[in-house]
């Protein structure tokens, strides 16, 4: 289960607690944290609305027309649409979802620097971001290696901080030419060791394992560097250290507005004749239309940042090539893609799929080759009613596959998401998920409701996104016909 770093919001997901608990009981691995974050998106709805009603009940100018039980109408059906809609959101599978308490907020990053310095690793570089994943060195083990020695007049002298020096494992090499190397000969005494020259312009001096103490005369080098392993079980041994940040940036949350208007006396009708209520219809489809053109921008705004590309020919390279054999290639590269994006971020492999209707096209007859070509994509059930972008499966068992109808048709982006909602390649900061406007009737029975969201969002790492397009190159003949 994941911690819940919004522990000063306990009490607030306390009293959200009949919503999100409903979303827990149908969402499966439905977390605190996720929890949390849908409580503080209710609390700001209910907060607005409150300033509303205050404005009305203080006889606070508002345009003509307005009724304030009209409000009571949107409060009784907001709340269970905004907890309907927001988990549902396909943001929350493909980027960082940090919600804001104010709209001028901020959006955090994880950040990992090296707490000192250790060989060719320098204190405060980084360790671990979203850009560049791990370093790779060997920070935490018993092996030290690029310490640098600083020459002055064919001496040098160096103080090592990781000791005990293990003996016999010191060695001097030379930039200017790697075969040359000299390595410490441990003297009897057990606590020193003697390093000597050989021709090889290093010098000749000491080391002291225990005080960790290189002296070093005679170099006829511009340039070294010193490795060695010491002993971690020592009780004198260095244990490093890893500074954890979470780094801030400021966004500020921007709107999305519609407006519906429809005549008052066919909403009578529709209440009459049905039982359904127009406020609440128009709710839901407004609040279904704001969804899918977020996640749509998100998707686009993806597409847009992919910090790598390829192609892929949706014809066989040679006439007579089988078809399906040619498309089941398409797998190979995706998966290519997913090891571009490792190869960037050292960190992430991809996890999600977003298609334009041609790139869905090819992945969704994947299925069809199991048998003979090992590719699968296994379909995800829908009602036929979708609306816009939208899970349609997940392919060879790894990638969840989205079809977006707004996509370019030949394209296709292939993504990662972080592990944890702050490794971020791209955040989306929701402040008030769906808020309306007071009803006004005019005197032409014309009724009006407005409907908005407001959110922010911030690009982070295009390195965790990679863009696929798929061309259109003629056959040729195969070699010798």
């Amino acid at each position: 289960m994941q911690a819940n770093i919004y522990e000063s919001y306990r009490p607030l997901l306390e009293s959200w607690a009949p919503y999100t608990n409903v979303v827990k009981q149908n969402m499966e691995g439905y977390s605190d944290v996720e929890a949390t974050q849908l409580s503080i998106l209710l609390e700001n709805t209910k907060n607005e609305i409150e300033v509303s009603r205050g404005r009305m009940l203080n006889n606070t100018p508002v345009v003509e027309g307005t009724d304030i039980s009209m409000v009571n109408t949107f409060t009784s059906n907001v709340f269970d649409i905004i907890t309907a809609v927001m988990p549902n959101l396909i943001a929350n599978d493909i980027v960082s979802v940090q919600p804001l308490d104010r709209r001028n907020g901020q959006v955090f990053f994880l950040k990992f620097t090296y707490g000192n310095s250790k060989g060719g690793i320098k204190a405060g570089d980084d360790m671990l971001t979203s850009q560049k994943g791990f370093s790779g060195k060997d920070y935490s083990g018993e092996h030290v290696s690029g310490e640098v020695l600083t020459i002055d007049g064919g001496k040098a002298s160096a103080q090592f901080v990781h000791t005990p020096i293990k003996p016999g494992t010191l060695t001097i090499t030379t930039a200017d030419d790697l075969s040359k190397e000299i390595t410490d000969v441990p003297n009897a005494d057990g606590v020193t060791g003697t390093l000597t020259d050989g021709g090889t312009g290093l010098g000749s001096g000491t080391v002291d394992y225990v005080k960790g103490t290189l002296e070093l005369t005679g170099m006829t080098v511009s340039q070294a560097e010193v490795a060695f392993d010491y002993d971690l079980n020592s009780f004198d041994a260095k244990v490093d250290e890893v500074d954890v940040r979470v780094v801030s940036e400021p966004v500020v949350a921007r709107p999305r507005k519609l407006k519906a208007i429809y005549m008052f006396d066919v909403a009578y009708d529709l209440k009459m004749s049905f039982g359904l209520d127009m406020d609440q219809v128009i709710l839901k489809a407004t609040s279904g239309e704001i969804g899918y053109e977020i996640d749509n921008e998100i998707m686009q705004d993806l597409l847009n940042i992919a910090g790598s590309e390829s192609i892929w020919n949706k014809k066989p390279e040679y006439k007579g090539m089988d078809q399906k054999a040619h498309e089941a290639t398409l797998i190979n590269v995706i998966n290519d893609a997913s090891n571009t994006i490792l190869g960037n971020t050292k960190r992430y492999e991809a996890t999600f799929i977003v298609a334009g209707k041609n790139a869905a096209t090819y992945i969704e007859s994947l299925n069809t080759n199991v048998t003979q070509y090992g590719a699968v994509f296994q379909r995800a059930e829908t009602n036929g009613v979708v609306g816009g972008p939208h899970l349609i499966g997940v392919l060879d068992g790894k990638y969840k596959v989205y079809k977006n109808p707004y996509y370019p048709d030949d394209e296709m982006l292939v993504g990662a998401k972080g592990e944890m909602f702050i490794e971020a390649g791209y955040v989306y900061a929701p402040y008030l998920p769906l808020f309306a406007s007071q009803l006004l009737v005019d005197s032409d029975f014309k009724a009006q409701r407005g409907f908005c969201t407001l959110y922010a969002k911030k690009a982070v790492n295009r390195n965790m996104y990679h863009k696929i397009t798929l061309i259109d190159n003629e056959q040729v003949s195969p070699e010798g016909e």
